[in-house]
């Protein structure tokens, strides 16, 4: 017991190490916001997410299955922490072309435009605010963007221009392009969007313009590894959790089994039950008598299963053991017959043998 107790204390301490190296952080140098729709940080798309409800428009985040995403017609949807990757990026193309909305900001929207086979924006970053573009009904109510980061100098072919930056030949800042039977809306800047400049001139405006005011949902790329919608590290720890339930019930447990004895004794081994017939029947003064009443339970038994008459003859005995699958010798044991001599020792095994197999199969 004291072994169970010391097994169940050290399952509980590496179930709490293993958390705590699953769960612990630890800055990496990665600047990519994870949960960028609930931060505030200064990267963070938490006051987006908050122009959007003030609004009207309840965003909902969701993880998907980027090998199973499925954009449903009527319902824009955002993809702006950065979170995609190349195949990803090609099921949102292939979504767009059955119909879908969506809205790229950032690296996302350079990786859907390279799934386009569409320029990106340039690297470089120049300064310089953005203009709305009049006859754009998504930038109706946004007159001057503050900005700061990529633009293209060289826009796709097909973009319609959404802001513009705002000198003489401005380049594209962000626009619009038709997919098959869906539209992306693309906003290479990200930090037009973010936190820190949101509440900048007619940021906020813009913001909420482009999401529009129907469904809106903002989608994160499920973590790889994933299982059944969970993170790979959720489902180790449940599974670790479940082992350590499983010690902790074995180490508190005193045995595995019914908590009380059964009411009856289990029926004893055939060769057993023969065994001690026997042993009784040999010891008896009477065996004649001792072994009728064998038979008589036996007949018993046999009128039971089989259906005799009353007061049988011996070879009717004798046919229905055979009908109930006892042997020649066991059946004739059983059967006996008037005038037969005192019974032995193996007319004594052989009725009790037949007997013990009645009684193992009426029950």
């Amino acid at each position: 017991m004291k072994g169970k107790v010391i097994a169940g204390v050290l399952a509980a301490v590496v179930v709490l190490v293993v958390l705590a190296t699953q769960f612990s952080g630890g800055d990496d140098g990665s600047t990519e916001v994870r949960d960028g729709w609930r931060s505030g940080a200064e990267r963070g798309l938490g006051a987006w997410a908050a122009v959007l409800r003030h609004e009207g428009v309840r965003l909902r985040v969701r993880d998907v299955d980027p090998s199973s995403m499925r954009l449903l017609p009527g319902t824009t949807y955002v993809f702006a922490e950065e979170l995609l990757d190349d195949d990803a990026a090609d099921r949102v193309v292939e979504e767009l072309r059955r119909g879908a909305r969506v809205v790229a900001v950032g690296d996302d929207a350079d990786l859907v435009l390279r799934a386009l086979d569409e320029p990106t924006a340039d690297e470089t970053r120049t300064s310089g605010d953005a203009v709305a573009v009049r006859d754009a009904a998504e930038t109706r109510a946004t007159d001057l963007v503050r900005r700061s980061g990529v633009v293209w100098s060289d826009p796709p072919s097909d973009l319609r221009p959404l802001l513009e930056l705002d000198r003489p030949g401005g380049d594209a800042v962000a626009g619009t392009l038709r997919v098959g039977r869906g539209t992306v809306v693309l906003i290479p800047d990200r930090g037009i969007v973010e936190n820190l400049d949101l509440r900048e001139a007619d940021n906020a405006a813009f913001a909420a313009a482009v999401v529009g005011r129907g469904k809106a949902v903002a989608l994160r790329t499920r973590e790889s590894g994933s299982v059944g919608g969970l993170p790979s590290r959720a489902v180790l720890v449940v599974l670790l959790l479940v082992a350590a339930a499983a010690v902790a019930l074995v180490a508190r447990g005193r045995r595995l089994g019914p908590a009380v004895q059964p009411d009856e004794d289990p029926t004893p081994g055939r060769s057993g039950y023969v065994d001690a017939v026997a042993a009784v029947l040999a010891r008896t003064s009477d065996r004649r008598s001792a072994v009728e009443r064998l038979r008589a339970r036996g007949r018993a038994l046999l009128a039971r299963r089989i259906g005799l008459e009353p007061d049988p003859t011996p070879e009717d005995v004798r046919a229905a053991a055979r009908s109930a699958g006892l042997t020649d010798a066991d059946a004739a044991a059983l059967a006996g017959g008037p005038g037969a001599a005192p019974p032995g020792t193996d007319e004594l095994q052989a009725v009790g043998r037949a007997l013990a197999r009645l009684e193992g199969d009426t029950r």
